[in-house]
């Protein structure tokens, strides 16, 4: 795991709180919400004395207006900008940290520059969310741009208080530096689609601290006639405002719909022509099929010709070939008669007496000397 040195805290569940205009703020439900916050902290040596790397990162799941699922946010600090780090184990979190932790850590930031903010490079600017839910996340990160300080909720088993030590005094000594390489180029972020870096337009309604603190209005009174009286006065419930404005989505995203079947119903109403030349294509398609039909027949044809060709070459190959063991067969069996005979040869020289043609030999001698010593 991790050690005072070197820390790989990847992609654990977490919650973001802040401060804005007097009130707490926190971020604990993305969009979808079946799926969790997720933060990253990252912190290794380098080659230089007491210089380290690190990488604290926050990735929020939303649904972009054109780009409505599997999407997120990744809010990135800069570890230059970190100007103090704090950790605590709270006992009186918010309830939803309680809810989603046995046992909390609380890391405190400080920092000097704004956090960055980057989504995929297809998200056109300026950034809308699909929905009510992720809209309220967007109010949320502008604010967290606006900050210098923040707290993130993490499980406590997830560091040791030797590895939190070891981040404290990294900052304070002014240690860290951003990690650099292909792994933490944004332009490779999101499977390879690529993210940028933006900004979010100010809060579109109004924050709620804002919105509960406004009065209904009352109608000006007409002449003698006596102002009417609300029978209910209190704060506005921004539940029914979002309500409201979830109705008025759908109502839009159905005219939408209408007004595109509209046209479609347009576009068939004027296709006659059209259909009709595609037939005229279609007419054009099918003769030329055809053509290709019969060519193909022809060479299927041709290639059955050639088959029964090849066939019959190679039924004389093998006629010649029976031939030909044949005259081979007779040859052997006269080599064999022939060794047959010679053999029988030598056994018959082999067994002719040897004192028979010894005396033959002798005679024939004297007789030569004889004729040679008489005719002197």
């Amino acid at each position: 795991m991790a050690t005072s040195s070197c820390i790989d805290l990847e992609q654990v569940t977490a919650v973001v709180e802040w401060q804005w205009e007097g009130a707490t703020r926190l971020l604990a439900a993305p969009d979808p919400e079946n799926v969790a916050i997720r933060f990253t902290l990252q912190l290794e040596p380098t080659e230089r004395d007491n210089q380290h790397r690190a990488h604290f990162e926050v990735v929020i799941p939303i649904r972009f207006k054109d780009k409505p699922a599997g999407a997120a946010v990744y809010i990135r600090i800069n570890p230059a900008s970190i100007t103090s780090f704090n950790f605590t184990t709270p006992t009186d979190a918010p309830d939803v940290v309680k809810q989603l932790f046995d046992t909390i850590t609380c890391l405190d930031f400080q920092l000097n520059d704004a956090i960055t903010l980057i989504v995929p490079s297809g998200v056109k600017e300026p950034i809308a969310a699909s929905r009510a839910r992720s809209g309220r996340i967007l109010d949320s990160l502008y604010e967290l741009t606006q900050v210098t300080a923040l707290r993130v909720y993490i499980q406590d088993s997830q560091l040791s208080s030797d590895d939190l030590q070891a981040i404290s005094n990294r900052i304070e000594q002014h240690q860290l530096e951003p990690f650099s390489g292909p792994d933490y180029d944004i332009s490779r972020m999101f499977s390879g689609e690529g993210g940028k870096v933006t900004t979010l337009a100010p809060l579109k309604p109004p924050s709620y601290e804002k919105a509960t603190s406004l009065q209904p209005p009352h109608a000006p009174s007409r002449g003698r006639k006596r102002p009417r009286t609300d029978t209910h006065e209190g704060p506005v419930d921004l539940t029914q405002i979002w309500d409201k404005l979830n109705k008025l989505e759908s109502i839009v995203r159905e005219v939408q719909e209408l007004r595109a079947d509209n046209a479609k119903l347009r576009d068939l109403k004027q296709r006659p022509l059209t259909e009709h030349a595609q037939q005229e294509d279609l007419s054009q398609v099918v003769l030329k099929l055809r053509a290709e039909n019969a060519q193909l027949r022809d060479q299927v044809t041709l290639l059955e010709k050639r088959h029964e060709d090849l066939e019959a070459h190679v039924a004389s190959l093998q006629t010649a070939q029976v031939s030909q063991d044949d005259a081979d067969e007779a040859a052997s069996i006269e080599l064999r008669e022939d060794i047959t005979v010679l053999g029988h040869r030598v056994d018959f020289i082999e067994g002719y007496r040897d004192d028979d043609l010894i005396t033959r030999i002798k005679d024939e001698v004297f007789d030569e000397i004889a004729k040679r010593i008489i005719g002197g």
